[in-house]
């Protein structure tokens, strides 16, 4: 918990804006950084480090309600400064919010994904603790829970991952930062592991083998997803001469 309050200490959770006085005007205007959140994959730890190389400015739903504030004016945005939010939800996800952003190179857009089945448990576990689902492990686990959140199809996840600077995966962190760390001409601190949900082997062995073979046919798209994903990030971390075993 102190480490989780010391995290939000380096974040500014500015929802519609940035304050005139904390605009950066020594910096260069571009490129800007856009951070999105994929819940269970990372981002806690993701975001401890970026908060060492640029000021974070957060743009996420009140709470657990379906409201967002009115979107941060990336016109007052420049390179100091990196945009953070899950878009998690219709209407409201980061292409939808942020149009301008697609396909412009002005915008260097990162996230990281994570195994389709670790994500599901990981997720499952922290939604129980929390009370806000009432469903079954099995009932929890069929959802392309990964295509859902960008939103992609079998048609189109590739192209829309190919419009991200940079596609991590959390087996690989350490590494991704470390590369990240070289392209940003930073140094890389300690990678921290914040926000991990204690999800243990006995929700993994409570799964049979016909469990795990149905889940894998039915997220067949986010396996698909987060397979592309390990393989661009492999081609990306060898070409910068890092070393990655996921």
């Amino acid at each position: 918990m102190r480490r989780l309050k010391k995290l939000k200490n380096h974040l500014i959770l500015f929802a519609s804006g940035v304050p005139k006085r904390m605009v950066n005007r020594k910096a260069p205007a571009f490129p800007i950084y856009i951070f999105h959140h994929i819940p269970k994959c990372g981002g806690a730890s993701t975001l401890r480090i970026l908060s060492h190389w640029f000021i974070m400015i957060g743009d996420n739903r009140i709470g657990w309600s379906a409201r967002y504030p009115e979107p941060v004016d990336l016109k007052r945005l420049n390179s100091a400064y990196c945009l953070y939010g899950h878009f998690d939800l219709d209407g409201y996800h980061l292409f939808e919010r942020y149009p301008e952003v697609v396909g412009n190179p002005d915008f260097r857009l990162i996230t990281f994904l994570r195994d389709p089945l670790s994500v599901k448990l990981s997720l499952y576990r922290y939604e129980r603790e929390h009370g806000r689902t009432s469903m079954t492990l099995e009932e929890h686990l069929f959802k392309n829970y990964l295509a859902n959140i960008f939103p992609v199809t079998n048609e189109n996840y590739e192209e829309v991952l190919d419009q991200y600077f940079f596609v991590g995966v959390t087996e690989s962190l350490p590494e991704c930062m470390h590369y990240l760390a070289g392209v940003l001409n930073k140094k890389c601190p300690n990678i921290p592991v914040l926000n991990r949900t204690n999800t243990d082997s006995r929700q993994f062995a409570s799964l049979t083998s016909e469990i795990v073979k149905r889940f894998r046919s039915e997220n067949s798209l986010d396996y698909a997803i987060y397979d592309y994903a390990c393989r661009r990030m492999r081609e990306t971390l060898s070409l910068a001469g890092v070393n990655t075993t996921s």
